[in-house]
């Protein structure tokens, strides 16, 4: 038994589904329309992981171009998050295909979300340590060399701290047999 299509899917393979594949699961190949490119439909939201080929890999520029491309993959997230928040609300009405395209939202988010974390690994950005933003208290060149010299300092103390206690360490269990003969002796 076959259904008419939808045409709201495209299928690579054939537009008819059988009835037997009404589940929620969406086949490779099968997806709405606007799910085959996600960025597609609104210019401001295509994000491309290209930067320019001449740029070498640890210059400032590069490191600019990666910055923008994160963002635009930030609110790109953003976009498909809210679309399947809103597809989520509608999937509980009467009409079935509300909960089909809501699973296909959320497939798109989870793709997109693959996609910006292989970025993020693939061009270092993601290893970057989060600040907080705040435009209004940005840290000039000297105090991030400041906060930087002093949490070198704090750990270098921290480490040589931890070194005079294990050579104390070292100097007690060292005289341990010493301190065993003299309590024997006596």
């Amino acid at each position: 038994m076959s259904l008419i299509p939808d045409p709201m899917f495209v299928d690579s393979t054939s537009m008819v589904t059988s009835a037997t594949s009404s589940s929620l699961y969406i086949p490779p190949g099968q997806l709405p329309m606007h799910f085959q490119d996600p960025a597609g439909f609104d210019p401001a939201l295509q994000v491309s992981d290209q930067a320019p080929q001449q740029l070498d890999p640890n210059s400032p520029e590069m490191f600019k171009s990666n910055i923008h491309i994160a963002q635009q993959h930030v609110l790109r997230i953003q976009h498909l998050a809210q679309n399947a928040i809103a597809s989520i609300e509608r999937a509980y009405t009467a009409n079935s295909s509300y909960a089909i395209h809501a699973s296909g939202e959320i497939i798109s988010l989870r793709h997109a979300m693959d996609a910006f974390t292989e970025f993020l690994r693939s061009s270092g950005i993601g290893s970057l340590p989060p600040r907080p933003c705040d435009p209004n208290n940005i840290p000039s060149e000297s105090q991030l060399v400041e906060e930087m010299t002093r949490s070198v300092q704090e750990l270098f103390e921290k480490r040589q701290r931890l070194q005079e206690n294990a050579s104390a360490v070292v100097s007690l269990l060292a005289s341990l047999p010493e301190l065993r003969e003299k309590t024997l002796s006596s």
